[in-house]
């Protein structure tokens, strides 16, 4: 048994080295797979802020990537408060992305219990829009799109909350605005 522990810690520092590596030459998302391998929630957090979250979930067509339950699952104790704060963001827009949607509204009544409920990170506003886009609430949506589109105009940030907002007016059966925001997202996606 005490071989098998002493391999997994070398294997973690391994992959926690092939992190940063991959890190340092560019590849966020082969970061990323190394870091959920280590179990290196504050980097995985880190690099998901940094890209990999756009490069998983906007660029390559949801490319499967490690063990992103695990990162769901990641209840790191000693982390301060701040850390906490965004590995739960981080969190609860990987858990809307992967359609735990169940799992994303608990993370943000995380984000409320640790007084945090008001930020403002792409991660969250991402975890803010698709939740409220399921549940049908407009305001919730309207005030979601607000904050990615002036976060990240012309980005991809933006194109998500565009195609969002398209999806639930087109449900709502508001064909004029859905068109627009669907048109402008697909002029933000071909850029």
């Amino acid at each position: 048994h005490l071989l098998r522990a002493e391999k997994a810690v070398v294997q973690q520092g391994i992959d926690s080295r092939a992190a940063r590596w991959h890190d340092g030459q560019g590849n966020p998302v082969d970061a990323l797979e190394h870091a959920l391998r280590a179990a290196d929630w504050a980097y995985a957090t880190d690099l998901l802020e940094r890209g990999a979250f756009e490069q998983i979930f906007f660029h390559d067509g949801e490319r499967s990537v490690g063990d992103l339950s695990a990162y769901l699952d990641a209840a790191p104790e000693s982390t301060s408060p701040g850390l906490r704060h965004r590995l739960v963001s981080g969190q609860a827009a990987v858990a809307c992305m992967l359609d735990r949607h169940d799992r994303a509204r608990e993370l943000m009544d995380d984000l409320e219990a640790l007084g945090r409920s008001d930020s403002r990170s792409s991660l969250v506003d991402v975890a803010r829009l698709t939740l409220a886009a399921r549940s049908g609430d407009r305001d919730g949506v309207d005030a979601a799109v607000a904050a990615l589109v002036s976060a990240d105009p012309g980005g991809v940030f933006e194109a998500f909350a565009l195609s969002e907002l398209g999806a639930m007016l087109v449900w709502q059966m508001a064909d004029g605005l859905a068109v627009d925001a669907l048109e402008r997202a697909l002029a933000l996606a071909m850029q």
